[in-house]
């Protein structure tokens, strides 16, 4: 049985949220979470040491006529305890970001790569209640 582990960590804290371990005899596992839009990087734990895994990250704009997406491909190698980089510090603007990470050793029975799949929706930053001018009330 295979897994991969997601953590999430924005910049300025020291905390790292776990994102929902998923274990299974399929070849892919998939997560979803939303975010608020700010600076975060992400780390992946796979059960696999010193193995070269393909990261592909797609961002699709909130905002946009027509949609673009943008993609980026990359290869890195999990380290001795099975850890990587998925992207550093990084802003996410809102939109939908998917993060996949596919390790190029063949598992399970079907002998397919190692797969693991996060969505992530980076939703816009809370409004800050702003005072309302009432035009009827002289400024100072």
């Amino acid at each position: 049985m295979e897994s991969w582990e997601f953590l999430l960590q924005r910049k300025g804290t020291r905390t790292w949220l776990p994102i929902a371990r998923q274990q299974g005899d399929r070849a892919i596992s998939s997560r979803q979470l939303q975010v608020e839009a700010g600076t975060y990087r992400i780390v992946a734990q796979s059960c696999r040491a010193n193995v070269e895994v393909e990261i592909r990250i797609v961002y699709q704009p909130l905002h946009g006529l027509p949609p673009q997406r943008r993609t980026q491909k990359r290869r890195c190698r999990t380290s001795p305890d099975g850890l990587m980089v998925v992207i550093p510090f990084l802003e996410l603007n809102p939109g939908r970001w998917e993060l996949r990470c596919a390790c190029e050793l063949p598992t399970g029975p079907t002998g397919e790569p190692q797969r693991a799949v996060l969505q992530l929706d980076t939703l816009l930053p809370r409004a800050i209640a702003q005072p309302r001018h009432d035009p009827s009330c002289p400024q100072r």
